[in-house]
C-alpha cells in the first residue's frame, strides 16, 4: 500500500502547481465584495425591495487583486493600475485590508450620492415630505480642520513636537434637510417651486421656498448628514462613512439662530446602502427630542386627567391602516396616553412629512368626524389644544370601553346610540341596550358622567324623554346607568 501512495504522486494528469508569487512572497488571488446597496421594490417589474452586492468585473479584481499584493509587499503595484507610494514599506495584511476597505468605501460614496439625487429630484416624496439636499463640499470642513491644526502645532508628546495630519476626503458628503416649513410639494432650485393649476401657487411656492431658505441660513431646521472620510496609509481601518442627525432644541428669541444643537449618531450599513433608512432614522431622532419637551409639558395635564403618559422609542401604530402620521407600520417614538384602566391608549406623534403633532388611534374610539377634528386641533394648536383634548379623549375611551363591556356580557346594544334625539340635557347615551322584544322601541342608556356634571337621565322642566319619544310614535323606557369617573 506504501509502494501505491509514493506512485500515485506522480501521475501525468495531475494539475501543475501554481507558479511562486512575485511580490514578496504574497499573491492575492481573488476579492469577494460584501458591500452593497438597498435595490427599492418595482410592482410592474414585480421585484421585491432586496440587498445587492456591488458587481466587480475580472479586471477590476486583477487590478484590485495587484495593488493588494504591492501594498502587501511594500511595493508599487505594475500597470495599469496607477502607482501607488507606499510609507513604512511593506504593509502585510493591513495593506490587503487598505485596498478592500477603501474600495467598499468608494463604492459606498458613490452610492450614497446617487441615491441623494433621487431624494433631490422627487423632493422626498418617496418618504412622505419635502427634502432639501445639498452636498457637503469639504471647504468648510478642511478650512475648520487646518485652524485645529494650526492650533494644535506646539504640542508636545514625549518632549516631541507633533502635527496632526489632516485625512484626505474628510467631510466630504451630503446633507439632507427635513421638516421643512410650507413646503409640501416638489422642490426645484432655491427659489423656485413646480406650479399648480389654482392661481397664486406660484407666489405661494415662493413664499415658501424663501422660508425654507431662510431656515436652512439660519440653521433651525434638523437634518441627516452622511460624510465619507477616506482611510489613512498608515491605519486600514480608519475610513468610515458617518452618519449623524442635528437636532435644534433652542433658538434665538429673534428665530434666526440655533442656541442648542443636539447630535445623534446613526447606524449606516455598508452591506446595504440605503439613505432612505438614514433619512427616517434622523427623523426619529428628531421626533423623540421634540416629544421629550411636549411631554415635560403635558404632564400636569395628563396627572389632572388621570392620564398615564410615557414615551416609548419604538412604537408601532395599532391601528396602521389609519396612518394618521405618515409612519404606516413602522416604528417610530409616541407619547403613550393611558386613557383608561382597561388599557385603552392612543399615541401622540409627530407627522414624518413636517414633524408637526398628531394623535393617533381616535378614530378606534369614537366617530371619524370627532377624529378629524381631534387632529386638525392638534396639528394647528399643539401642545395647548391637546391639553384642552384630554377630557374629551378621556369621556370618549370611557364611552367606548362601556360599549365594549356591555357587548362583552352579552347585551344585545343599539349600534348608533346617538344618532337617538331627545335626551334631557341634549346628553346622548355612550351605549343603548335594546329591551327584547327589539321591536318593542324600550332602550337602556347608559351614560359616562364626571362629578357635577349633568347626564341624559334628568328631565327637563317642560317635558320629557318619555313623552317626547312617545309622540314620535317610539314607546321608549329609559333608565340610567352612570359610570362616574
Amino acid at each position: 500500500g506504501d509502494d501505491e501512495e509514493e506512485g500515485g504522486g506522480d501521475d501525468e494528469g495531475a494539475d501543475p502547481p501554481p507558479p511562486p508569487p512575485k511580490l514578496g512572497g504574497w499573491l492575492v488571488v481573488s476579492i469577494e465584495m460584501l458591500a452593497g446597496e438597498m435595490i427599492d421594490a418595482d410592482a410592474d417589474e414585480g421585484r421585491a425591495a432586496h440587498a445587492r452586492v456591488f458587481p466587480l468585473t475580472k479586471t477590476e479584481v486583477k487590478i484590485l487583486g495587484e495593488r493588494a499584493t504591492a501594498r502587501m509587499a511594500g511595493m508599487s503595484p505594475p500597470p495599469p493600475a496607477p502607482p501607488e507610494l507606499v510609507e513604512g514599506g511593506a504593509q502585510g495584511l493591513a495593506g490587503l485590508h487598505y485596498v478592500c476597505h477603501d474600495i467598499a468605501l468608494r463604492l459606498c460614496a458613490m452610492t450614497v450620492m446617487n441615491q441623494s439625487k433621487k431624494v433631490a429630484r422627487g423632493g422626498g416624496a418617496w418618504h412622505g415630505g419635502a427634502i432639501r439636499t445639498e452636498q457637503i463640499t469639504g471647504k468648510a470642513e478642511a478650512k475648520r480642520a487646518a485652524e485645529s491644526e494650526e492650533k494644535d502645532d506646539g504640542e508636545k508628546e514625549n518632549g516631541e513636537t507633533t502635527t496632526k495630519r489632516r485625512v484626505r476626503g474628510a467631510g466630504e458628503g451630503i446633507r439632507m434637510w427635513f421638516w421643512l416649513p410650507g413646503l409640501s410639494g416638489e422642490v426645484k432650485a432655491s427659489g423656485s417651486r413646480m406650479a399648480g393649476v389654482d392661481v397664486g401657487s406660484v407666489e405661494i411656492g415662493l413664499g415658501g421656498a424663501a422660508a425654507v431658505d431662510a431656515a436652512v441660513a439660519a440653521g433651525t431646521l434638523p437634518r441627516v448628514e452622511l460624510t465619507y472620510v477616506r482611510a489613512d496609509d498608515k491605519d486600514s481601518s480608519s475610513g468610515a462613512i458617518a452618519a449623524r442627525a442635528l437636532v435644534p432644541t433652542a433658538t434665538s428669541s429673534d428665530g434666526k439662530g440655533v442656541v442648542g444643537l443636539e447630535t445623534f449618531e446613526l447606524p449606516f450599513s455598508t452591506a446595504r446602502v440605503d439613505i432612505e433608512e438614514v433619512l427616517a432614522d434622523g427623523i426619529r431622532a428628531a421626533a423623540a427630542t421634540r416629544l421629550r419637551r411636549v411631554l415635560e409639558e403635558l404632564g400636569p395635564a395628563c396627572d389632572a386627567e388621570s392620564v398615564g403618559a410615557v414615551l416609548v422609542e419604538d412604537a408601532v401604530n395599532p391601528h396602521p391602516d389609519a396612518d394618521e402620521d405618515g409612519w404606516g407600520g413602522a416604528k417610530r417614538p409616541a407619547i403613550r396616553l393611558r386613557l383608561t384602566d382597561a388599557g385603552t391608549c392612543l399615541h401622540v406623534t409627530c407627522g414624518k412629512r413636517g414633524g408637526e403633532l398628531r394623535v393617533c388611534g381616535v378614530a378606534s374610539i369614537a366617530s371619524s368626524g370627532f377624529a378629524a377634528s381631534v387632529e386638525h386641533a392638534a396639528c394647528v394648536g399643539g401642545i395647548p389644544a391637546l391639553r384642552g383634548l384630554l377630557p374629551a379623549l378621556r369621556r370618549a375611551a370611557e364611552e367606548r370601553d362601556l360599549r365594549e363591556a356591555a357587548m362583552a356580557s352579552g347585551v344585545n346594544t343599539h349600534p348608533a346610540p346617538r344618532s337617538m334625539k331627545g335626551w334631557a340635557n341634549g346628553v346622548a347615551p355612550a351605549a343603548l341596550a335594546i329591551v327584547p322584544p327589539a321591536s318593542g322601541g324600550v332602550y337602556v342608556g347608559a351614560f359616562v358622567t364626571r362629578d357635577g356634571e349633568p347626564s341624559g337621565a334628568a328631565k327637563l322642566p317642560e317635558k320629557s324623554a318619555k313623552k317626547s319619544a312617545k309622540k314620535k310614535g317610539t314607546a321608549t323606557a329609559t333608565a340610567t346607568a352612570t359610570a362616574t369617573a
